[in-house]
């Protein structure tokens, strides 16, 4: 596997994560762990995650913060 590839699944992970902690309405938790995968992965990690809810969500992704 790539590394492209295995940052690929790792970003299908964390959007999992985060929108587990969105459906049930924990966006405390899901913000939290947002900033854990900012400081784990880096910034660009944050962003495409970010990005992946906008689009699950249909809102217009943009840079947070």
């Amino acid at each position: 596997m790539t590394e492209q590839e295995q940052a690929a699944n790792r970003a299908q992970v964390h959007l999992q994560f985060c929108l587990g902690f969105l459906s049930i309405g924990d966006w405390s938790s899901a913000n939290d762990y947002l900033v854990d995968v900012e400081k784990r992965d880096g910034r660009s990690m944050y962003q495409s995650v970010c990005d992946m809810i906008a689009l699950e969500l249909r809102i217009a992704p943009k840079e947070l913060r």
